[in-house]
């Protein structure tokens, strides 16, 4: 049996997330993206675009509808 992997931040859970699925969907791959959405320099993305409340991942499926994807470890809490 694997042992749960335990992620100290919600980056390292995403990354994981993004490359089971590259690993798992290679033909959809160039359909899920990440927004970049949060981090350091907000002050900076806010003024390149970007928009509080989007998910983390977006994934543009097969029948031509966007999906978003926001990933929160267990316990973490959602400001918006």
């Amino acid at each position: 049996m694997e042992k749960k992997k335990e992620y100290k931040n919600e980056a390292q859970f995403q990354q994981d997330c993004v490359v089971w699925f590259k690993n798992n969907h290679l033909s959809l791959k160039r359909r899920l993206w990440a927004t970049m959405n949060e981090g350091k320099n907000a002050t900076e993305k806010l003024g390149l675009g970007m928009t509080p409340g989007v998910p983390d991942l977006l994934y543009y499926g097969e029948n031509e509808r966007l999906y978003g994807f926001e990933l929160k470890l267990p316990g973490a809490e959602h400001k918006v």
